[in-house]
């Protein structure tokens, strides 16, 4: 299945991303609690082994992993941006709903001539495993059962679509085959060419990106903003010297175990 998508599409899903990063950080920028939170929530002991010596040390590399976090758990809401903008061009509708019979864990349906696609989207280039895996298989099982029940129900209504059911990964090598439990698996390039949006997408996407790079001087105020804090909370509380900004991190380990 392959479909032209209108002109702009990318560049509209990627500055849609963009915004929404960026208010992400400067969240953070501007909430003086939020940047606290992730300093007590961090393993300190790491950093103290990282070298992080310095009040200012250890704020910015907080902050600078804080951003590179960010950046990364972004990433799955780029790619339902873009099925979301590709939407009536390719058959796509997302799930709203995730506990309604017929979509239970699901994120999209897509529907084309022949198939009716039940779609499990993630980010990583990993399938499912554990009890994530076993809930995913049997949700899958219960939603095909709802689907082709409607049509049994009701034969008359209309030719019955066959139901695909589908575990989407937008990054890795690229796959597309049926696992053992019968549901198909696309990675990477093919998952994008099995949706429609044509051959080379990944490339295009990330020309896309590259082209619509977040410069650092957009990164400055939150982060400087961040940095401060952290090292505020660090002096008030008495974990690093006012003067050579060193941290006791016997004392502030203690204190956030």
């Amino acid at each position: 299945m392959t479909t032209i998508l209108n002109e702009g599409f990318l560049e509209s899903a990627v500055e849609r991303w963009r915004q929404h990063f960026l208010e992400k950080i400067e969240e953070l920028g501007t909430n003086n609690k939020s940047a606290i939170k992730l300093l007590t929530t961090k393993n300190l002991a790491m950093y103290w082994a990282l070298g992080c010596v310095t009040a200012a040390e250890l704020s910015r590399q907080i902050v600078s992993d804080h951003i590179g976090q960010t950046i990364e758990q972004t990433a799955g809401w780029l790619y339902e941006a873009i099925l979301q903008e590709a939407g009536t061009q390719v058959g796509i509708t997302k799930v709203e709903d995730k506990q309604s019979p017929g979509r239970q864990g699901l994120d999209f349906i897509q529907i084309t001539d022949v198939e009716r696609r039940l779609i499990d989207l993630a980010s990583t280039t990993n399938t499912k495993n554990g009890g994530a895996r076993r809930k995913s298989i049997n949700d899958m099982i219960e939603n095909e059962q709802f689907w082709n029940n409607q049509y049994n129900d009701n034969p008359l209504g209309g030719r019955s679509n066959k139901i695909v059911k589908v575990w989407a990964m937008a990054r890795g090598k690229s796959k597309n085959a049926i696992n053992n439990h019968g549901i198909l698996e696309v990675r990477g390039e093919a998952m994008w060419t099995y949706f429609g949006l044509g051959e080379g997408f990944v490339d295009k996407l990330s020309a896309e990106l590259g082209k619509q790079q977040i410069s650092p001087e957009e990164l400055n105020g939150p982060k400087e903003l961040s940095e401060e804090a952290i090292q505020q909370y660090l002096s008030l509380k008495k974990f690093a010297d006012n003067v050579s900004g060193t941290i006791d991190y016997g004392a502030l380990i203690a204190y956030h175990p």
